[in-house]
């Protein structure tokens, strides 16, 4: 019921407003009306002070029905705020999480935004400054114009005339050189800014944990990088310039026009409360309609897309018109919404251009009279009509900033919650450098369940890689082989159990120190946009002279069988690789990824499906290039081919995130239990003896027969 009632009352206050406003506005209409008819004749004495009077009970009168209006319209407004912010705080802008404490409001926004600033502070200062020298200057410019319209309005005062024109040229020049160092200095601090916000969120983007990006889209994250960081920077730089320009003025022009006519000024602000009202509803009205235009255009873009994505499906059902007429009937939404909006636009645009010039009669009107009366100079109401307009102009661009700086504000909100943004885990916070590494690993009753699913992928997971030793996983795909990898290599932790590296816990060593010790080379390596030389000595840089570090570079090429091929390059090792290494085959790249994990002579290696996306020669050379990185270092190896794992100390079969048996190849094969299914499997063969031969044999028929046809994978 009290949610009922808040809606109806909510509901009934624009009506309310509207009655309060039309009362206003009629009040002041007749009492107008009334000054008119009992207006004076020139010369005529009485009849003055009615007029004056009945200006004054109609100012009255109105200012006290819009002030009630405006508090309705501001307190509607407040409360639709305050929701809308809890609305906001309750459903998440990126990783389907919200964290507490994040938030704070428009205000929370601002303040963050000025700390940010803050070692801009002489920057701000200097342009405050200038800000301050360009809203006098500009001030003054109306006053002496009236001077000047003085000075030759009864007879011609030469002196007087140049004076006033001189303080008038005077002043139009230091508002230009006031306006022009104002501007370039906020420029100058808007960029650093925007350098400033742009480098703490990518410092924020790589501390995150990756759960933070398995559950949130990256296109998400670019467009914070990118759209959201340009409009929180230049926007709501450009805007706040802006605004603190016209606001400063405003201060500075309602001064100079309260001294020099206070009657007029008033009379000035009858048109105010009427002006602020309609922007407030049809602002409220026009983002309303805006956010349902834009929703109606991208449902338009989502048939689209279908439509061109499956535009050979469509033709083989002859369904052309079909999809044609369900965009049609997309953009008809579209064209609806956008004639309402131009309805609103004409009821908005005719009292906002009407305003204005109803004020500006309102002064001629009142100020007129006061000239014809002899109580005011005509250079005074020159002036004070100059005043007026560039008064008018400050507020209507006040208008239009605080629409773009609302904006500016929702995507400042974004992007201050990737900054504040607090990971699972600090994957930086240990600083034990051990003097040595003898590459022993261990993951101990391991549980461990990706954030936002709910399959538990390891359950009390145990096992233990000796120095030196070459470990084996296989099993069923989606059994935990590769997420093992990732927790050893502690791109997430563990939810229950411990994961040791040489007896200490993962979290207790420095990151940079744990990951020297470690070289991943997966199933499909990623190489960045970069020369051959760099991707390979990737991380190393500054680590040694230029001559050192080329040597340890070629050697690690020469062994990893990537030398030949790069020296044949155009560029040879300056050739760039493209954007994750398009610019080179599958075989190329996975060479030079083992190149760039044995030039950091690792002491724990893990290979997670490193050949099984390659053709059979290609495999071949990655496979004896791999041999010689596994020589001497402890070895993890992920696979599903027979001829990768056969050769292994010791195979562990993953299964439902368990171990579902361990041994040699030949154990295994003897216990004929879930790893001799897998590579009965494989070998396409059933109990027959010469089946349990080859599976004896180790794979050897599938190193014989690769070479014409990629073995199929052990699962």
């Amino acid at each position: 019921a009290r949610e009922g009632g808040r809606a109806r009352a909510e509901g009934a206050a624009p009506w309310a407003v509207g009655l309060v406003l039309v009362s206003g506005m009629c009040s002041l209409a007749l009492a107008l009306a009334k000054a008119a008819l009992r207006w004076p004749a020139p010369g005529h004495a009485g009849g003055a002070d009615d007029v004056e009077a009945g200006l004054w009970w109609a100012m009255a009168a109105w200012t006290a029905t819009a002030g009630a209006g405006a508090l309705w319209v501001a307190r509607a407004r407040v409360r639709a705020h305050v929701r809308q912010r809890s609305s906001d705080l309750e459903d998440p802008l990126l990783g389907g999480e919200s964290q507490e404490g994040s938030g704070g409001g428009r205000a929370g926004a601002v303040r963050k935004l000025a700390k940010l600033s803050a070692p801009d502070w002489h920057v701000l200062a200097g342009a405050s400054f200038f800000l301050v020298v360009g809203a006098v200057a500009n001030a003054a410019v109306p006053r002496f114009s009236g001077g000047v319209v003085n000075a030759v309005s009864f007879g011609y005062d030469r002196s007087a005339f140049r004076t006033q024109l001189c303080l008038l040229t005077g002043a139009a020049v230091v508002n230009g050189i006031g306006s022009g160092c104002r501007g370039a200095l906020f420029l100058i601090q808007i960029a650093r800014l925007n350098r400033r916000v742009r480098e703490r969120l990518m410092e924020a983007l790589l501390a995150q944990d990756l759960s933070f990006y398995d559950v949130t889209p990256l296109g998400d994250i670019t467009s914070r990088m990118n759209n959201d960081t340009s409009k929180l920077t230049d926007t709501l730089g450009l805007n706040t310039n802006v605004l603190l320009r016209n606001l400063v003025s405003i201060a500075f022009l309602l001064g100079f026009m309260l001294h020099l006519e206070p009657r007029l000024t008033l009379l000035t602000f009858a048109v105010v409360p009427v002006a602020t009202v309609t922007s407030k509803v049809y602002g409220t009205f026009y983002r309303k309609k805006t956010k349902e235009t834009q929703t109606s255009l991208a449902e338009a873009g989502t048939v689209a897309d279908e439509t061109l994505g499956a535009l050979a499906t469509i033709r083989s059902f002859a369904a052309e018109e079909l999809m044609a007429a369900a965009y049609s009937e997309k953009l008809e939404t579209f064209y609806v919404l956008q004639k309402i909006q131009a309805y609103w636009y004409i009821a908005y645009m005719a009292t906002m251009t009407a305003l204005p010039q109803l004020s500006q009669a309102l002064v001629l009107l009142y100020g007129g009279h006061l000239v014809l009366e002899g109580r005011t100079q005509p250079g005074t109401l020159v002036s004070f009509l100059l005043y007026q307009q560039t008064l008018s102009s400050a507020f209507s661009n006040l208008g239009d900033v605080y629409s773009q700086m609302m904006q500016a504000l929702g995507a400042a909100d974004k992007v201050l919650e990737l900054l504040e943004r607090v990971p699972l885990f600090d994957n930086r916070s240990g600083a034990v450098r051990p003097l040595e590494c003898r590459g022993e690993v261990a993951l101990v009753g391991v549980q461990f369940q990706y954030p936002g699913r709910d399959r538990v992928v390891l359950k009390n997971f145990s096992l233990c890689v000796k120095p030196g030793e070459c470990c084996a996983l296989c099993g069923p795909s989606g059994g935990g082989k590769s997420s093992i990898v990732k927790l050893i290599q502690r791109f997430y932790e563990p939810d229950l159990g411990r994961v040791l590296f040489d007896g200490r816990d993962l979290h207790t060593l420095d990151a940079h120190w744990l990951k020297r010790q470690i070289g991943l080379v997966g199933q499909e390596p990623v190489l960045l946009a970069r020369s051959v030389r760099e991707n390979i000595l990737f991380g190393l840089e500054g680590e040694g002279t230029t001559e050192e570090m080329e040597a340890r570079m070629i050697k690690a090429a020469q062994r990893a069988n990537a030398h030949a091929f790069v020296s044949a390059l155009p560029d040879g090792y300056e050739t760039q690789c493209g954007e994750k290494g398009t610019m080179l085959s599958g075989g190329q790249k996975q060479r030079i990824a083992i190149a760039r994990a044995l030039v950091r002579e690792p002491r724990l290696l893990l290979l997670d499906e490193a050949t099984s996306a390659l053709d059979a020669e290609s495999e071949a050379l990655v496979q004896a290039a791999l041999e010689e990185l596994m020589t001497g270092r402890t070895t993890l190896v992920v696979a599903h081919r027979l001829s990768t794992i056969a050769a292994a100390d010791r195979i562990v079969v993953v299964e439902g995130g368990e171990v579902a048996e361990a041994g040699t190849h030949e154990d295994l094969i003897r216990r004929d239990g879930t790893y001799a299914q897998l590579v009965r499997r494989q070998l396409g063969g059933g109990s027959s003896r010469a089946s349990k031969a080859l599976l004896m044999a180790g794979g050897e028929q599938d190193d014989e027969e690769g070479a014409e046809d990629a073995p199929p994978t052990l699962e």
